[in-house]
């Protein structure tokens, strides 16, 4: 059941900065262009430390990608350079639709989000009857690896619950206009990922999906029965012997074994963990790692990147790579925060927080406090999807960032923190609530 958000959309007009608004321009951090030019539009649009941040994870990723594959490159291509010309390729187009993001107003997805669902899902259905057989048992890519549904089901899911919810709002509480059609379309894509199989990215949409509807004010009843619905779904299909789990049962079991022992540790984690040796505080320097070389640590430029990183660069530059997350999500939580509706406090919410648990799960498998998985680290690992659906989401944020300031240059007054009820009862339901009224704009 899939429900049609409001259609309605305020487009901005053309903001002019008035002169007796200097100290709100210098409180919200936006330099003084007299003219009335593009430049103007650009400075006012940007979060320069988000923006800052991302083309930093853009810049150490390129260099770790070309670090990773020169070998590899050189004996499939000829030349040392040729997948870091993939990788270059795929960072043009995502920037460029980063950049058309950020100029095109957000709540214009109110309108498009639906075409977008539903070509997701029609992509997903095809990935399991023409996907590639890239890995064993499993489908999750069309035209030789080019396009992987999964990872552009995320972001499409995160705008269409955010469009949703926001859209909603009145109704969240009710289990038949509220949390069933919820459950309907996270247990539509979810399921269609969950048949390829890919568990941890289902288990990111589901953590990403659960956090939104809780913020936007689920009451605990919802939980509880969410909760007791997942576990009659987990313990179905354990009993009917998925295929689809029997490899997580095995990663799990090396998981287990390995915390006593390095030896009974799978292949994967016990090179990482070599790597990580190797590295060292300092690392071994840039292009000198020793694991990518012969196979030892298989996908070295996808998703045990972070080893090779930290071989290189040592504990100190991956702790540098940790804390540039740290920032993203403090500026991406700080946009949810100021924004001026609830759909662009929802929708940089689940952006970020689909951001940075992909991070989180990536560096904490590399460190062998979760099972091995398939989830490459963002904005760093090798890929066309991953790069170009991340950088998509940095676009969509920066997207709220420029309605909000445009918005409260226009009436003159810098922009308000949100002024959360923090009550037992309200704190959850009052961070999209704030925004709940209409924007002054008018066609």
């Amino acid at each position: 059941m899939i429900l049609n958000p409001d259609s309605y959309i305020h487009m901005p007009e053309e903001s002019v900065i008035q002169q007796g608004n200097t100290q709100n321009q210098l409180r919200l951090g936006i330099p003084r262009v007299r003219s009335n030019s593009l430049l103007r539009q650009l400075l006012m649009a940007m979060d320069i430390p988000l923006l800052v941040v991302t083309a930093t994870l853009l810049i150490i990723g390129l260099m770790m990608v070309y670090s990773a594959t020169l070998d590899w490159s050189y004996q499939l291509f000829g030349s040392v350079g040729s997948i870091l010309k993939q990788q270059l390729r795929n960072a043009a187009i995502g920037s460029m639709i980063l950049f058309a993001f950020t100029f095109m107003d957000y709540r214009i997805w109110k309108k498009w989000i639906i075409p977008a669902l539903i070509l997701t899902i029609a992509l997903l259905v095809m990935v399991l009857f023409y996907g590639d057989d890239t890995l064993i048992n499993a489908r999750r890519s069309l035209i030789g690896g080019s396009i992987q549904p999964g990872e552009v089901a995320q972001l499409v899911t995160v705008v269409y619950l955010a469009t949703w919810l926001s859209t909603n709002h009145g109704r969240i509480r009710s289990i038949t206009l509220g949390l069933l059609p919820y459950l309907a379309i996270v247990g539509i894509i979810a399921g269609l990922i969950f048949l390829q199989p890919d568990l941890t990215t289902v288990a990111i949409i589901i953590s990403v999906s659960f956090a939104m509807f809780f913020l936007s004010g689920a009451t605990m009843k919802q939980l509880f029965l969410m909760l007791v619905l997942g576990l009659i779904i987990l313990a179905l299909i354990l009993v009917s012997g998925s295929d689809a789990l029997s490899y997580v049962g095995e990663r799990v079991d090396h998981f287990v074994r390995g915390l006593d022992s390095l030896s009974a540790a799978d292949y994967h984690s016990r090179q990482a963990r070599i790597a990580f040796r190797n590295g060292g505080m300092l690392g071994l320097g840039i292009g000198n790692s020793l694991q990518k070389f012969a196979g030892r640590l298989p996908a070295p430029h996808t998703d045990y990147i972070f080893a090779i990183l930290v071989e290189e660069l040592g504990v100190v530059g991956g702790m540098a790579v940790i804390g540039l997350y740290i920032v993203f999500a403090y500026r991406g939580y700080l946009i949810a925060l100021r924004a001026k509706d609830s759909l662009g406090s929802l929708l940089a919410i689940g952006i970020t927080t689909m951001v940075i648990t992909q991070a989180m799960v990536n560096i904490a498998v590399m460190a062998s406090l979760l099972p091995a998985s398939g989830v490459p680290l963002p904005f760093i690992s090798y890929g066309g999807s991953s790069l170009v659906t991340m950088l998509s989401s940095v676009g969509l944020l920066l997207s709220v960032n420029r309605v909000n300031v445009v918005e409260a240059t226009r009436r003159g007054r810098s922009i308000d923190f949100a002024h959360h009820d923090r009550s037992r009862r309200n704190w959850r339901s009052s961070i999209p609530r704030f925004g709940h009224r209409r924007s002054a704009y008018r066609p």
